[in-house]
């Protein structure tokens, strides 16, 4: 099977179709697709309809354009400023320089003791979301585990601000 490239050169990930590009292969099985780009070679052109981007796929890639060249390949481009004016400007979606500022910030809440207490939170925020379960009855995977997220974050942000552990789960909110 002979490899398409991109007019960069790059080699195209798998799974384009006509006019939606990878948006289609992307939705139906992420994980499976992030897979096949890693074997298919280090960097390859996704089509996000008619826009096209590169992922980087190879871990020493990675860390290079994430911390080796950072500030030359800055978080930016019309997804990201979108998700920035709807989500704000958080770590995730911050540019290197706004990053620089904030990290500092929220490097406490990765100590060793705060991480400890951490997965002490997620196994009781796991007890307290399963608990609500019914037996035989179907969940939506995708939104439990958005809830468990929300759920650890949120105790992890007020441990932060408070400098103490996050408390246990149910605890009051103050």
């Amino acid at each position: 099977m002979r490899s398409l490239r991109s007019p960069s050169g790059v080699p195209e990930a798998p799974g384009a179709v006509p006019l939606l590009g990878h948006i289609p292969v992307i939705a139906r099985d992420r994980a499976r697709w992030l897979s096949a780009c890693r074997a298919a070679d280090d960097v390859v052109a996704v089509r996000l309809g008619t826009r096209r981007a590169y992922l980087v796929c190879a871990p020493r890639l990675v860390d290079e354009v994430l911390v080796g060249q950072v500030a030359v390949f800055d978080k930016g481009g019309p997804v990201l400023d979108r998700l920035r004016d709807v989500a704000g400007t958080g770590l995730a979606t911050a540019r290197h320089e706004e990053h620089r500022h904030q990290r500092p910030v929220l490097q406490p809440a990765f100590s060793p003791s705060h991480i400890a207490s951490y997965s002490q939170a997620i196994g009781e925020e796991c007890e307290a979301l399963v608990a609500g379960w019914q037996p035989h009855r179907r969940i939506l995977v995708l939104s439990e585990t958005q809830k468990l997220a929300a759920a650890v974050l949120a105790r992890a942000r007020r441990a932060c601000r408070s400098g103490r552990p996050p408390p246990p789960a149910g605890a009051s909110r103050d």
